[in-house]
């Protein structure tokens, strides 16, 4: 099969290499789309030392874990799968930058794509359903029932799409800030109520005006402490989405206040999906307005170069595959 493989710092081959062999827990996935994971997937190609970034990644290896495709071979211990089944989930292991990849589904949240969500759309489960599993702790929703407002700290994909989860929830106000300006109009184009640059100090500027928050989201990975607890409301959450800050160490100044911290793992991102496929299909969340290019296997490493220059927000390789093999 073809295959992007990452063989050294920043080195991306398109080469022939074996489809991989099934095993008893996995199912073989023919690939139609994978996402460009602009965090995880720029940070392991970057990385003077891969396995520092993720552990089992060794020169030569294949990225791409945001993957929409069909099944093709079933495992003999996996259950509730059987080919033909579309699927996709949140946290798979990587190798999907190639036309075949295998899936976990025991290991994952997976969840079956309908037919009338299209692959690109599909491959953006896996940033969906990681995102909205912080809302999903029956704590958190708790919390959250009638809230009124929140606060999304950066634009990049994950920032977008949080936007459009609290639109989608029912929070009607919605503040939002990030650095770059194609992204700030599609925040506004999307909903939210007000768009701020990160200068701007938005916190203050809300505080002066003498509003409060229920839910503030970080996908900046800063220190951002101080700003979220101006702003939010006693009571209120965290969505600590961000790599780079632990905000445990503000535990004490949350627990003054009431503010939760939101969490969730592969129980809640499951949860959620029956939510985000609705959304998706009723076209409540258009998710489509984020990809800003659809690429061929062939061009991964100028849209990896674009990202790194914030020329792009969301980017999806799709493939064509000339023929059926199974």
């Amino acid at each position: 099969m073809k295959a992007a493989v990452v063989t050294a710092k920043d080195k991306i081959e398109i080469q022939d290499v074996p489809i991989p062999a099934l095993e008893p827990d996995s199912v073989l996935v023919k690939v139609a789309a994978v996402g460009i994971c602009n965090a995880t997937d720029t940070r392991i190609l970057h990385a003077e030392d891969p396995t520092k970034v993720w552990p089992y990644h060794k020169w030569p290896f294949i990225m791409g874990h945001e993957v929409c495709g069909s099944i093709v071979k079933v495992g003999s211990a996996v259950k509730g799968w059987q080919v033909g089944d579309r699927i996709a989930g949140w946290c798979p292991r990587q190798g999907g930058y190639a036309e075949y990849c295998l899936v976990y589904p025991g290991k994952i949240a997976a969840v079956k794509v309908p037919p009338k969500i299209d692959s690109t759309i599909g491959a953006l489960l896996e940033i969906t359903m990681g995102t909205m599993r912080f809302f999903m702790r029956d704590d958190i929703r708790k919390r959250l029932e009638g809230a009124q407002s929140a606060y999304v700290a950066g634009l990049g994909p994950a920032g977008l799409v949080f936007l459009m989860e609290c639109l989608c929830l029912g929070i009607p106000t919605v503040y939002v800030s990030g650095n770059q300006e194609a992204r700030r109009k599609l925040a506004r184009d999307l909903g939210a109520k007000e768009v701020f640059k990160p200068d701007d100090k938005p916190a203050e500027i809300l505080s002066r005006r003498g509003l409060a928050v229920d839910v503030a989201i970080d996908t900046t990975g800063k220190d951002l402490s101080g700003e979220f607890l101006k702003i939010l409301r006693r009571g209120g959450v965290i969505i600590p989405f961000g790599v780079g800050y632990d905000w445990r160490q503000s535990q004490n100044a949350l627990a003054a206040v009431d503010v939760l911290l939101a969490d969730g793992a592969h129980a809640e991102a499951a949860k959620a999906a029956p939510l985000l496929i609705d959304w998706i299909a009723s076209g409540k969340m258009p998710l489509g307005k984020i990809v800003t290019r659809v690429i061929a296997l062939e061009e991964l490493a100028e849209a990896f170069a674009a990202i790194d220059q914030r020329k792009e927000i969301k980017v999806v390789v799709k493939f064509q595959h000339e023929e059926e093999r199974f």
